[in-house]
């Protein structure tokens, strides 16, 4: 009887060392599944930052260039307004001149 208990014992402390190593394992096994996982998250995280700083920039480079174009207008428009304003002042010039020689 004595045996019997000793060897059950004995069967239940292996079947129990046994177990722990399963769960030792399994712990590994979950630590680095979750490395994994923790790494692919920053791995997507980092590539959603960048897209969104790629978006950002070509906003600028647009809202730049639209801000130039609307500049480029406003210059022409300019030019174009001193254009006929030095066309009517050398007129009246021209007028004055031949005005004084009659």
């Amino acid at each position: 009887m004595v045996k019997e208990t000793i060897e059950a014992i004995k069967e239940s402390e292996a079947k129990a060392e046994q177990m722990i190593r399963e769960a030792s394992d399994q712990g590994k096994t979950c630590i680095e599944q979750a490395n994994e996982q923790a790494k692919s998250r920053v791995e997507s995280a980092k590539n959603a930052i960048r897209q969104k700083e790629m978006q950002a920039e070509e906003a600028r480079e647009k809202d730049g260039t639209v801000y130039l174009e609307n500049a480029l207008k406003e210059a022409e428009q300019e030019v174009m307004s001193l254009k006929d304003m030095a066309e009517q002042k050398a007129q009246e010039a021209i007028d004055l001149i031949v005005s004084q020689l009659v």
